[in-house]
């Protein structure tokens, strides 16, 4: 375990301090039920864990985090994580996290090429850091 959801969790506790606008609604998209999303959504109500995106809440506000959604991504049963990532993204102006085992799958060469920064446990593909 590489301490990627812990990160993810700690940057939405300090969401209000790493992130200059405003996120009031707050939603983690997994693949897999871990017991830390419990325990947090039990100190932090506003932050709604679920197995899928909840459309109607798509606004300027928000901040969507993808964990292990890679398999959608590679089989394309859920082409809305790409299209929200290179579209929606941008002309909602909501903020995306995507969590990943492996950026450099060819399945994610539109994604890759899309995002605005990346933070990798790799020192040598930094280019951004929290």
């Amino acid at each position: 375990m590489s301490g990627k959801t812990t990160l993810i969790l700690e940057i939405l506790k300090r969401r209000n301090e790493l992130i200059d606008k405003i996120i009031s609604n707050v939603q983690y998209i997994y693949g897999v039920q871990q017991a830390k999303f419990l325990e947090f959504g039990k100190q932090n109500s506003d932050v709604k864990f679920t197995l899928k995106i909840d459309e109607a809440k798509l606004n300027s506000s928000s901040l969507f985090v993808f964990d292990d959604q890679i398999v959608d991504f590679e089989t394309h049963k859920n082409k809305f994580i790409t299209n929200f990532v290179t579209r929606l993204e941008h002309h909602i102006g909501c903020c995306c996290i995507l969590v990943l085992h492996n950026a450099f799958s060819p399945k994610l060469r539109t994604v890759a090429l899309s995002t605005n920064e990346n933070v990798s446990r790799d020192e040598r593909l930094f280019s951004c850091c929290l």
